[in-house]
């Protein structure tokens, strides 16, 4: 008896781990994270012809960088990826890429985030499908 109830916990944590591993992974749109005691942010969004990509911090003056990706379709299916300008300043940045064609399909959109403040270094990213 003692074996059946071993065999049944072993199989049913194997069927729960194989299901965990089984799941998609999928990125975040935003995240959130600190840095010497203050807190920090980053986001993505996409529009139908945008992205745009911010980060944030509550520390005073620190470097705070954010650059985006956005990848859409056109025509005949042609794939086209732009990089969006890349914002800095001293607490909540957003930098955006834009379609270079009317009308595109989008396809995802993904940014990189960094704040820097007393040495210490804070980075992120984020991607939308």
């Amino acid at each position: 008896m003692k074996k059946v109830k071993k065999l049944i916990m072993v199989s049913t944590l194997t069927l729960g781990l194989a299901m965990l591993l089984a799941l998609p992974v999928s990125a975040a749109s935003s995240i959130s994270g600190g840095i010497a005691g203050y807190t920090t942010s980053g986001s993505i969004s996409m529009g139908s012809s945008s992205a745009t990509g911010t980060t944030g911090t509550t520390a005073p003056y620190a470097t705070v960088t954010v650059s985006v990706s956005y990848t859409y379709t056109w025509g005949l299916n042609d794939v086209f990826t732009v990089t969006g300008g890349n914002g800095s300043g001293t607490s909540g940045v957003s930098a955006s890429a834009t379609s270079n064609h009317v009308n595109p399909k989008s396809i995802s959109a993904s940014a990189s985030h960094y704040v820097s403040y007393s040495g210490q270094t804070w980075t992120g990213s984020t991607s939308r499908p």
